[in-house]
């Protein structure tokens, strides 16, 4: 009971404060959001603070700018589809493609690797992306065990070599 009225007093100290300054504010536990919201908010020069508790406090003439950079993030981070290649240059193919396509698409770096989210026009033309991208990767795999039949073809002699 203490810790719910001690909760209540604190939100209604945060709230009291946000309207006292003209301003809004946005706390959320979440990191990745917060990171990319900072981000998003520094790209659209709005002006902010974060206290102790990371509360994001804004000036109320900055309302609509902020409201656009949240869904923005919310666009990046939790809409369309996202691949994680497992290699470079595999991120490259993806994104000359998702480029050829004309196709919005953002690189997410996050702590298991890096990932593409990208935003195909429907279902269809999400699946014939993906296809070309295994395509891909298949054509690669079949060239490397093309290369692994003739192992020693150039790069090694089959000669003996006597040893005494």
């Amino acid at each position: 009971m203490k810790i719910f009225l001690l909760s209540t007093i604190i939100c209604i100290f945060l709230i009291s404060c946000a309207v006292e300054t003209g301003g809004g504010g946005f706390r959320t536990d979440d990191k990745e959001y917060t990171k990319y919201l900072l981000a998003e908010l520094k790209n659209k020069n709005i002006i902010y603070t974060i206290d102790s508790e990371g509360f994001i406090k804004y000036d109320e003439s900055e309302k609509e700018k902020f409201k656009k950079a949240q869904n923005q993030v919310q666009h990046i981070l939790y809409e369309g589809s996202s691949s994680k290649p497992t290699k470079p240059e595999d991120t490259e193919f993806l994104v000359n493609l998702l480029k050829k396509n004309n196709l919005e698409y953002y690189i997410l770096e996050k702590p298991d690797g890096t990932w593409v989210k990208w935003y195909p026009k429907d279902e269809e033309h999400r699946q014939k992306i993906m296809l070309q991208v295994v395509e891909n990767n298949f054509s690669k795999q079949m060239a490397e065990l093309s290369d692994c039949k003739n192992p020693c073809s150039k790069k090694t002699s089959n000669k003996a070599v006597k040893r005494d």
